[in-house]
């Protein structure tokens, strides 16, 4: 090697490192170099600004917009996941900071930030724990910032792009389907005859300490149910009696002064017929509704049907219908009561001459995307008949009702008919377009589906189905667009805008 050689390589050795230093960019193959000075060190930047990339100015640092626009109180707290909230703008770099600052206090606390490797999106994590003094309803505007290079460089939104939305504890004073947190230190009974079913959602936790009841009562069903037949009404030509939800289980056809007991009531199967066996009223159909509960709409726990009257006596009305019931929580459902939660059909009225027939089981859903425990059984029995002038004159008894958990951790109470899926860990922000998700949910089954939807609220991607093991586990991978994702799995039949019937998680692909 001669001597004008070995100065030659260091010489470029050095031009390289000097280079590389200043930030600038070296094109090899056309023994080249390519100047610009938005890649040159700024004023009062540290040692860290050395390694920034090359496509990012620091210095030119934009905030365009924020996405979703609301926080609700309750995220990241109770095992629940934190609020996703992708950030678009230019330049950002790893040492970027998010600030928020809401116009009123409330309990804000960032736990995480990603910057995506384009350097125009960023995710952040928000818990926005639960806060008592935040009346239900409200929206506390956010001012967010975000700063970076030591603090040296910040551009904020204004608080109109960003707010936090307070949500009541429950109990609280005014009854509403979404609540912050559920803590109630006894049971929880819903009274019978009320039509709203009793669908108690949470952002974070859910914990009862007592029982919890939504049965029917007499006539009354529990809440969402169908009430029980009156005597000698509803149900004498149908298995339904759509106009008044009434007397599934029906009456006696054509004979209605025979004192014959009324049918029970039908849901999952059909119910028992009423006595005498072959004039007492038939049961109501079975096979109504679906395992997976993909709709109330469909799945209505039914009343049963009347007795029948004699000349001269009357017969007792049919028993409602058990409630809906549902506990949905983003975090940790824990219910203590070994009495467990019932929703149970009511018995069919006695009768001077023909009893009442019995009201099916009601529905109940557990959901919790943290940790599930559950001390005591879920009841959903169906009423038995009410008795009539003889054992020759009761009421049938009705069919069982329906059952589903859908839990991310912890243990299925035994009860249970059927698990939903469920994801379980799944991430807040992910570098690449694929992601794994694991799901919990049915064993053997693959009869869910999965949807990931754009902050447009649109389709992106193939829909995926996960196929669940013998342990009732699954592993899928979903396609996420750029920037945020509502990942979504549907039960079976299943409409994704039915609630009941689907699970999400907030996912930010930051590429």
């Amino acid at each position: 090697m001669s001597a004008n050689s070995a100065v030659g390589d260091e010489y470029n050795r050095g031009m390289r490192q000097c280079l590389a230093n200043l930030g600038l960019a070296i094109s090899v193959g056309g023994c080249s170099l390519i100047y610009n000075a938005d890649n040159l060190p700024k004023a009062g930047a540290d040692a860290a600004s050395e390694a920034l990339p090359i496509d990012a100015n620091p210095q030119g640092l934009t905030v365009a917009s924020v996405f979703p626009a609301s926080i609700d109180e309750g995220a990241g707290d109770g095992g629940s996941r934190p609020a996703v909230l992708v950030i678009t703008g230019t330049n950002f770099i790893d040492d970027a900071t998010v600030t928020l600052q809401p116009t009123m206090t409330a309990k804000l606390a960032v736990v995480g930030v990603v910057v995506g490797a384009d350097h125009d999106t960023l995710a952040v994590m928000v818990n926005a724990m639960v806060d008592p003094t935040l009346a239900d309803g409200t929206s506390i505007p956010i001012a967010l910032t975000v700063s970076q290079l030591g603090g040296t460089v910040s551009q904020s939104l204004p608080a109109t792009a960003l707010a936090l939305t307070g949500l009541d504890e429950y109990p609280g004073t005014a009854p509403r389907k979404l609540y912050s947190q559920i803590e109630v230190g006894a049971g929880l009974s819903f009274t019978a005859g009320n039509t709203t079913k009793a669908l108690l959602r949470s952002v974070s936790s859910i914990h009862v300490v007592g029982a919890i009841h939504a049965d029917g009562s007499g006539v009354a069903a529990g809440p969402g149910g169908c009430e029980g037949g009156a005597k000698d009404t509803d149900g004498a030509s149908s298995n339904f009696d759509t106009d008044d939800c009434k007397g599934h289980g029906f009456t006696v056809a054509g004979g209605l002064l025979n004192g014959d007991g009324g049918g029970g009531a039908g849901f999952v199967l059909a119910g028992n017929a009423g006595l005498p066996a072959g004039s007492g009223g038939a049961g109501g159909m079975g096979g109504l509704g679906d395992a997976a509960i993909a709709s109330y709409a469909n799945n209505v726990p039914s009343g049963g049907g009347g007795g029948a009257s004699s000349a001269v006596t009357a017969g007792g009305p049919g028993g409602g219908g058990g409630g809906i019931l549902e506990l949905t929580a983003g975090g940790n459902v824990t219910l203590d009561s070994a009495a467990g939660v019932s929703a149970i059909g009511a018995i069919g009225a006695n009768g001077a001459a023909g009893g009442g027939g019995g009201g099916a089981g009601g529905v109940i859903v557990l959901r919790a995307g943290g940790t599930l425990s559950v001390a005591g059984p879920l009841a959903v029995t169906g009423g038995n008949g009410g008795a009539g002038s003889s054992s020759t004159k009761d009421g049938g008894s009705a069919s069982a009702g329906r059952t589903r958990v859908d839990a991310a951790h912890g243990s299925v109470p035994a009860s249970a008919g059927y698990i939903g899926p469920m994801f379980v860990d799944a991430p807040t922000t992910s570098t690449t377009a694929m992601v794994q998700l694991n799901l919990s949910g049915s064993p053997n089954t693959s009869d869910a589906t999965g949807r990931v939807y754009d902050s447009s609220g649109h389709v992106f991607g193939t829909t995926f189905t996960p196929n669940f093991g013998s342990d009732g586990t699954a592993s899928v991978t979903a396609m996420l667009t750029p920037g945020y994702n509502k990942v979504c799995i549907t039960v079976v039949n299943g409409n994704p805008t039915n609630p009941e019937s689907t699970n999400c998680v907030e996912i930010a692909y930051l590429p």
